[in-house]
């Protein structure tokens, strides 16, 4: 037996990994963001070059679903105490929405004030200091992330409400600021509310879920130094947003288009947004429930990415280009511009659009008017310079589709409203929804049948784009061109 001889201890170099202490202070104001927020609808701010770093939920709606459904939303991903250290820290700032949880009596909400194209950090400044003198006694704000905005923080208590009203009452609220906003002389862009409620639809069946609409995602209080400011924030019950005097509703341009800071550049309507996670999202899962679409690199294609590539397909569709031509980076730039807002989730990716689109072309809902492409020329920047794109469209059937689910869907709220404001009897109430159930069913069995019977062509009879390839120009040599310049200097000399 070999015995190794090991040096003296006090030779020996220990390493230790040296840990950030967690100050008692930060515990208490981790705490305090748990108790009032969401532990399962949060974010992280995402940062990649060539784009503006913005946040995304941590937890995907799918996720959320299956371990709902499976009563194991204890497995859901949560924030770190380590996590929260860095956010205090500044380093890598988390977000969240309000807490839906039915348990917790009370939610926090955040009054994001925006000066991103127009404004100052000093007009952000005074406006929450007049909504705190004014209407809000004690309202706690501090310094945005991009340190041109402020964020102020209000405690909502719920009053046993589920999060629907509670989301309701925080639109009015979002109102009400907009009329201060508008009545006064001060420099901002605009001002809306975020850490909203996530909401859960259960279906008729037992344990399943119909719909979840996740909150508006705000970034948590940051400034820990200030705790003590936080906890003595200003405190609002559902039943005093309610009572807030608003005069209009917001207002949407005759375009369409949103009000200025919510999707810059963009021209995709909040309506059409909602229909994507709603009416379209519904068609597509129709589509995916017969046919798994996977790309090259080994990625899936999931109902939100068809979803949203069918509303994109249809607002191109209806403005199309003068020349009718539908070019890959129109798509690419808007679907860009509409995520780093936020409003969806999914990244645009060139290998899942090439296979969406050549699934919907297999089924004929793509109307193809030339598939024909030229490439163009790169120029010295990189660039390409002339050429031409395909000229494409949504098919009439496709708008078809998408119409009948949004009018599904539109029908069926507007009978939930009607049920509400009736206020019927109980025994009435659950009778009317059995039947709504009936007839939500009978409604998918019937677009299930519609598109499982839509013949699909083969990958090779698939309409696609075609590269048209010009040959290049005739090119010369110098001897060739030097036969050229002799006789050319012989007539030029007899000219002279």
């Amino acid at each position: 037996m070999i015995r190794i001889k090991r040096p003296p201890l006090e030779s020996r170099q220990v390493r230790r990994s040296k840990k950030r202490g967690v100050t008692g202070q930060e515990k208490s104001a981790t705490a305090w963001i748990r108790k009032l927020t969401s532990t399962i609808d949060y974010g992280k701010r995402i940062e990649k070059p060539g784009r503006k770093p913005h946040p995304i939920h941590f937890n995907k709606k799918d996720d959320v679903q299956k371990f709902f459904e499976m009563k194991q939303w204890k497995n859901l991903s949560k924030p770190r105490n380590s996590e929260f250290g860095h956010h205090f820290m500044g380093l890598s700032p988390l977000f969240g929405a309000g807490n839906s949880n039915p348990k917790d009596p009370e939610t926090l909400t955040m009054i994001d004030i925006d000066c991103k194209r127009i404004g100052t950090l000093a007009g952000a400044q005074q406006f929450a200091a007049h909504l705190r003198d004014k209407y809000f006694p004690g309202l706690y704000f501090e310094t945005s992330t991009n340190g041109v905005g402020v964020h102020g923080y209000l405690v909502i208590d719920k009053e046993r409400n589920d999060p629907h009203i509670v989301n309701k009452s925080l639109k009015r609220l979002e109102c009400f600021l907009k009329d201060v906003l508008r009545d006064g002389e001060f420099d901002v862009e605009d001002v809306e509310i975020k850490m909203t409620l996530m909401e859960i639809e259960w279906s008729d069946i037992p344990g399943k879920i119909r719909k979840i609409t996740f909150g508006s995602i705000g970034k948590y209080p940051q400034d820990v130094f200030r705790f003590d400011e936080w906890k003595k924030t200003t405190r609002l019950g559902v039943r005093d947003l309610q009572r807030l005097p608003v005069k209009d509703k917001p207002q949407i341009s005759e375009k369409g288009k949103r009000p200025p800071g919510s999707i810059s550049g963009c021209h995709i309507s909040e309506q059409e947004i909602e229909r994507s996670q709603t009416g379209y999202l519904t068609l597509a899962k129709t589509f995916l429930a017969n046919h798994h679409l996977a790309t090259s690199n080994k990625s899936v294609v999931v109902a939100d990415d068809l979803s949203v590539m069918m509303m994109f397909l249809k607002y191109f569709s209806e403005n199309m280009n003068d020349d009718d031509t539908l070019p890959l980076n129109r798509f690419r730039s808007l679907w860009e511009a509409v995520f780093e807002t936020g409003d969806i989730e999914r990244q645009f990716s060139p290998n899942r659009f090439a296979v969406m689109r050549n699934y919907l072309s297999g089924l004929g809902l793509i109307e193809w008017i030339d598939s024909t492409y030229e490439p163009g020329v790169p120029g010295k920047d990189g660039r390409r310079y002339g050429g031409r794109a395909c000229k494409w469209k949504a098919s009439k059937l496709l708008l078809e589709l998408m119409e009948g689910v949004v009018r599904e869907q539109e029908r069926k709220a507007l009978k939930e409203e009607k049920q509400v404001e009736d206020q019927e009897i109980h025994v009435a109430a659950e009778t009317s929804q059995r039947t709504e159930g009936e007839e939500a069913s009978l409604f998918i069995t019937k677009l299930n049948t519609r598109i499982t019977n839509l013949p699909r062509a083969s990958n090779r009879d698939t309409i696609r784009p075609v590269e048209i390839i010009k040959p290049p120009p005739y090119l010369l040599s110098p001897d060739d061109i030097s036969k050229f310049i002799e006789p050319f200097q012989t007539t030029y000399g007899v000219a002279v």
